[in-house]
Protein backbone atom coordinates (compact mmCIF):
# COMPACT_ATOMS: atom_id res chain seq x y z
CA UNK A 1 0.00 0.00 0.00
CA UNK A 2 1.43 3.15 -0.96
CA UNK A 3 1.93 6.19 1.57
CA UNK A 4 -1.09 8.05 -0.23
CA UNK A 5 -3.36 5.00 0.13
CA UNK A 6 -2.89 4.89 3.50
CA UNK A 7 -3.75 8.18 3.97
CA UNK A 8 -6.70 8.21 2.05
CA UNK A 9 -8.11 4.78 3.97
CA UNK A 10 -7.29 5.91 6.86
CA UNK A 11 -9.48 9.94 6.47
CA UNK A 12 -11.81 7.51 5.03
CA UNK A 13 -12.39 5.43 8.08
CA UNK A 14 -11.10 2.48 6.72
CA UNK A 15 -8.65 -0.13 7.57
CA UNK A 16 -5.20 0.55 5.97
CA UNK A 17 -1.99 -2.24 6.41
CA UNK A 18 -0.96 0.04 9.34
CA UNK A 19 -1.85 3.03 11.26
CA UNK A 20 -0.33 6.18 9.68
CA UNK A 21 1.21 8.51 12.18
CA UNK A 22 3.56 11.99 12.38
CA UNK A 23 5.17 13.53 14.82
CA UNK A 24 4.26 17.08 15.98
CA UNK A 25 4.36 18.76 12.15
CA UNK A 26 2.43 21.73 13.34
CA UNK A 27 4.71 24.44 14.93
CA UNK A 28 7.41 22.56 16.96
CA UNK A 29 9.17 20.14 14.47
CA UNK A 30 9.15 22.68 11.48
CA UNK A 31 10.62 25.76 13.57
CA UNK A 32 13.47 23.52 14.98
CA UNK A 33 14.19 23.41 11.34
CA UNK A 34 14.39 26.75 10.40
CA UNK A 35 18.08 26.51 11.17
CA UNK A 36 17.87 28.29 14.22
CA UNK A 37 15.85 31.54 12.78
CA UNK A 38 13.07 32.52 15.12
CA UNK A 39 10.00 31.28 15.23
CA UNK A 40 7.99 34.10 14.85
CA UNK A 41 9.63 33.99 11.27
CA UNK A 42 7.18 31.87 10.11
CA UNK A 43 4.26 31.95 12.76
CA UNK A 44 3.83 35.45 12.60
CA UNK A 45 5.31 36.84 9.10
CA UNK A 46 4.79 33.32 7.12
CA UNK A 47 8.61 33.16 6.20
CA UNK A 48 7.91 30.92 5.26
CA UNK A 49 4.61 30.16 5.12
CA UNK A 50 3.05 27.96 8.03
CA UNK A 51 2.09 25.32 5.08
CA UNK A 52 5.29 24.99 3.39
CA UNK A 53 7.33 24.71 6.85
CA UNK A 54 4.54 21.80 7.94
CA UNK A 55 5.14 20.22 4.65
CA UNK A 56 8.88 20.27 4.49
CA UNK A 57 9.23 18.75 8.29
CA UNK A 58 6.55 15.54 6.76
CA UNK A 59 9.22 15.65 3.69
CA UNK A 60 12.32 15.93 5.88
CA UNK A 61 11.09 12.93 7.56
CA UNK A 62 9.64 10.83 4.69
CA UNK A 63 6.04 10.69 6.82
CA UNK A 64 2.79 10.97 5.41
CA UNK A 65 1.20 14.75 5.76
CA UNK A 66 -2.47 15.87 6.20
CA UNK A 67 -2.66 19.72 7.02
CA UNK A 68 -5.67 21.39 6.77
CA UNK A 69 -6.22 24.81 4.69
CA UNK A 70 -7.21 28.09 6.47
CA UNK A 71 -8.16 30.85 4.65
CA UNK A 72 -7.74 34.28 6.42
CA UNK A 73 -10.81 36.39 6.84
CA UNK A 74 -11.33 40.57 6.78
CA UNK A 75 -12.24 41.16 9.80
CA UNK A 76 -11.86 44.54 12.16
CA UNK A 77 -9.65 42.73 14.48
CA UNK A 78 -6.08 42.09 13.75
CA UNK A 79 -2.91 40.83 15.58
CA UNK A 80 -0.10 43.76 16.58
CA UNK A 81 2.93 43.84 17.99
CA UNK A 82 3.09 45.29 22.00
CA UNK A 83 6.87 43.78 22.45
CA UNK A 84 9.84 42.34 21.25
CA UNK A 85 13.42 41.20 22.43
CA UNK A 86 16.32 39.59 20.51
CA UNK A 87 14.58 36.38 22.58
CA UNK A 88 10.92 37.05 22.34
CA UNK A 89 7.95 38.78 20.37
CA UNK A 90 4.72 39.35 22.05
CA UNK A 91 1.49 40.53 20.21
CA UNK A 92 -2.11 41.34 21.07
CA UNK A 93 -4.97 41.30 19.19
CA UNK A 94 -6.16 44.83 18.39
CA UNK A 95 -10.04 45.64 17.80
CA UNK A 96 -10.95 48.95 15.64
CA UNK A 97 -14.47 50.06 14.13
CA UNK A 98 -16.72 52.91 15.15
CA UNK A 99 -16.94 52.08 18.52
CA UNK A 100 -13.68 52.72 18.78
CA UNK A 101 -10.36 50.68 19.62
CA UNK A 102 -10.47 47.31 22.03
CA UNK A 103 -7.94 45.15 23.15
CA UNK A 104 -7.61 41.66 24.13
CA UNK A 105 -7.51 40.38 27.25
CA UNK A 106 -5.07 37.57 26.64
CA UNK A 107 -1.44 38.14 24.43
CA UNK A 108 0.32 35.52 22.00
CA UNK A 109 3.88 34.83 23.32
CA UNK A 110 6.40 34.12 20.20
CA UNK A 111 9.53 32.73 22.11
CA UNK A 112 12.51 32.69 19.50
CA UNK A 113 13.72 28.95 19.33
CA UNK A 114 10.03 27.27 20.87
CA UNK A 115 6.56 27.02 19.05
CA UNK A 116 4.17 29.76 20.36
CA UNK A 117 2.45 30.14 24.33
CA UNK A 118 -1.11 31.39 23.67
CA UNK A 119 -3.67 33.35 25.48
CA UNK A 120 -0.89 34.41 28.06
CA UNK A 121 -2.34 37.18 30.51
CA UNK A 122 -0.80 40.79 30.17
CA UNK A 123 0.34 39.93 34.08
CA UNK A 124 2.32 36.67 32.81
CA UNK A 125 4.47 38.71 31.03
CA UNK A 126 4.80 42.10 33.33
CA UNK A 127 2.66 44.38 30.35
CA UNK A 128 0.57 46.05 30.92
CA UNK A 129 -3.21 45.04 29.46
CA UNK A 130 -3.94 48.39 27.27
CA UNK A 131 -0.25 48.93 25.62
CA UNK A 132 1.11 52.81 24.84
CA UNK A 133 2.12 52.11 21.41
CA UNK A 134 2.18 48.93 19.06
CA UNK A 135 3.75 47.80 15.33
CA UNK A 136 1.88 46.66 12.46
CA UNK A 137 2.34 43.35 11.13
CA UNK A 138 3.40 42.94 7.94
CA UNK A 139 2.63 39.31 6.72
CA UNK A 140 5.07 38.02 3.88
CA UNK A 141 1.96 36.43 1.57
CA UNK A 142 4.40 36.85 -1.62
CA UNK A 143 7.38 34.34 -0.67
CA UNK A 144 6.22 30.71 -1.55
CA UNK A 145 9.73 28.74 -1.06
Amino acid sequence: MTSKERLLKAINNEVADHVPAAPDLWEMIPIRLMNGRPSWEMLLYNDPPVWKGRTDAARHFGVDGFFGLCIPMECDTREVIIAQSKDRVVTQYLTENDSGRSWSDTMNVYPADDAQAMLVAPETVGLPAVPESWTEIKKNYNKTG
